[in-house]
């Protein structure tokens, strides 16, 4: 199924709209632009929402050129996504058996996106995840950054390389509600699948006369991590770590990462604000960057 649709500039705030309870939303929104990159999205986003019988559908979004202000031609631009589509298909299904539940948008990419997953009250956004050059940071092109800032609801960005349901998670925990419900929400893409990491990452402080402050932190933060493997309810079958880093957050989870195999990075968001939507701290934006696998970023739940 095709469909071209279009949606309006938003008229009510990202925070107003998020109150309608995101843990009422059904079914994933997974987001491509025809290439490659985003084939994994697709593959993934789709076993997820087969494996748990959920409705799912492809949204495509092309910012038009304008050539004036008055004086759109989109028709090169049409015709040249319809046939990435078609070529994206091909690689990313059965043409004969599988549906394609799919429609096409105009807009900014990254706003058109978010404002889709609320439009349609979808639980989860899927996209795929994107190497950027610093020109693409400077010229504001982070696509998967753009709607994470926006959307209500979790974003999940799939390694390109990804061709499996992820199952090796690593959750970062910083105590905050959003890293909370980062946890839950990879635990149940993962699907009783592991291993699972629940990991902290303390500052590297030094005390020069009195090492008695850190060394009564680290036993507080094991308790914790074993408590709340409890409160997560994580399936016994799964195998759990705790782990404790020191250093640069995004740094140490990221060689932490690299080191045991990770398939997955699951991060909370700093907070949300009434008037951007999600607020992006510096953590969750590095591990998006920088991940050589798939990054999901849930924002507080409301």
């Amino acid at each position: 199924m095709l469909q071209t649709i279009g949606i309006p500039p938003a008229t009510v705030s990202t925070a107003e709209r998020r109150p309608a309870a995101v843990r009422d939303r059904k079914g994933l929104l997974i987001a491509t632009d025809g290439r490659p990159a985003a084939d994994a999205a697709i593959i993934v986003g789709r076993s997820l929402a087969n494996r748990d019988g959920e409705p799912h559908e492809l949204v495509a979004v092309e910012q038009l050129e304008r050539v004036s202000d008055d004086n759109i031609v989109p028709t090169l631009q049409q015709q040249d996504m319809h046939l990435r589509l078609a070529q994206q298909r091909a690689r990313t299904t059965n043409v004969a058996a599988d549906s394609w539940p799919l429609s096409i948008a105009y807009g900014r990419p990254g706003s058109t996106i978010a404002d889709l997953g609320d439009h349609t009250q979808r639980r989860l956004l899927v996209m795929g995840l994107h190497v950027h050059s610093r020109t693409d940071r400077w010229l504001g092109r982070e696509t998967v950054l753009q709607v994470m800032r926006r959307s209500s609801c979790p974003v999940l960005a799939v390694d390109s390389n990804r061709r499996t349901i992820p199952c090796r998670a690593l959750l970062a925990i910083d105590f905050s509600p959003s890293s909370f419900a980062a946890a839950r929400e990879a635990l149940r893409i993962i699907g009783g699948t592991g291993p699972v990491y629940l990991a902290h990452v303390m500052p590297r402080t030094y005390v020069p006369f009195d090492a008695e402050p850190q060394a009564g932190y680290e036993p507080d933060i094991e308790r914790t991590l074993a408590d709340l493997r409890t409160t997560l309810d994580i399936p016994a079958q799964v195998e759990t770590k705790m782990v404790i880093l020191r250093g640069d957050p995004a740094k140490e989870l990221l060689a932490f990462a690299d080191q045991v195999g990770i398939e997955l990075i699951a991060t909370g968001t700093r907070g949300f604000s009434p008037f951007r939507g999600a607020v992006i701290g510096a953590v969750p934006t590095a591990l998006v960057r920088a991940a050589r696998c798939s990054v999901l970023v849930v924002p507080p739940e409301g």
